[in-house]
């Protein structure tokens, strides 16, 4: 069987391919039509949602292709039986960077805030004394307001004036990415890659594409482990939208909640990081 026609839009591609790596059928149409294709489960039944989301249509173009795709993501991942054998599913894979106010912080305290804010298994790097890393695995559909809900949680228990500083993975290397696929670097640049940023540096939704259409692919097929890495990539989209957001001060970043267009239209002028 021949490499399954792409989606025209990138960001259904990339839902596509994702869901297909958790058991779905995509079927492509054969006549044109608004309808691309077809989007079926692998354990269809009338108990899950009267059974009408085991068959769902993909738009050849919607108008906002990434809307599209979140709304077949999050209705794929809603199905009790598919879900009931995979974990994996919803789980995510983050890290936040809390940017602290100046003076002296006991590590063992910043742990604990992290601990009791239900994050027991959390990663804690507290090695810059003005920066706090947390990697976390968390689960939920809504990637971005998993992401949100654990930096409001940690920012409750931080000293006063700690901000959420930034959301990883947004912009990586390929050394980021050989280490979660479980390949080399040099793996990677033997391949087809998307076009860097700057640095070395890309976009961790670009680089999701790229290598969902290789795993697609029925002539040289890599080696990636990209099912275990996918916790990670997925919420790499979402950090790059929350980044985003506090970068156009759409989100405070001291309590981590969104503000409405008076509250960002107000704070255009914010102050240095490291004053």
């Amino acid at each position: 069987m021949g490499e399954r026609p792409r989606h025209p839009k990138k960001d259904v591609e990339v839902v596509l391919g994702y869901l297909e790596g958790l058991g779905w059928k995509v079927e492509k149409r054969s006549g044109k039509g608004h309808a691309w294709g077809l989007l079926r489960c692998p354990k269809p039944t009338e108990e899950c949602r009267c059974g009408k989301f085991c068959q769902m249509s993909i738009n050849s173009t919607p108008r906002k292709p990434s809307s599209h795709a979140a709304k077949l993501r999050q209705k794929a991942l809603g199905c009790i039986m598919v879900n009931a054998e995979n974990d994996m599913a919803d789980l995510l894979e983050f890290e936040l960077v809390f940017a602290l106010p100046e003076g002296e912080h006991d590590a063992y305290v910043l742990s604990d805030a992290v601990f009791e804010a239900g994050y027991e298994d959390a990663v804690i790097g507290t090695g810059n004394p003005r920066l706090l890393g947390v990697e976390i695995e968390d689960k939920g559909e809504d990637a971005e307001n998993v992401i949100l809900r654990a930096a409001r949680a940690i920012l409750k228990g931080l000293p006063a004036g700690s901000k959420l500083h930034e959301v990883r993975p947004d912009l990586v290397s390929l050394a980021d990415v050989a280490e979660k696929l479980k390949v080399r670097r040099q793996a990677l640049q033997q391949r087809e890659m998307p076009l860097p940023v700057s640095g070395g540096l890309y976009r961790v939704d670009d680089m999701l594409a790229v290598l969902t259409v290789a795993m697609a692919s029925s002539r040289r097929r890599p080696r990636f482990d990209l099912e275990g890495a996918l916790k990670w990539f997925v919420a790499g989209t979402a950090a790059r939208q929350v980044n985003a957001k506090l970068a156009m001060q759409q989100i405070d970043p001291v309590t981590a909640e969104p503000r409405n267009a008076r509250e960002a239209a107000a704070s255009q002028d914010p102050s240095p990081l490291f004053s």
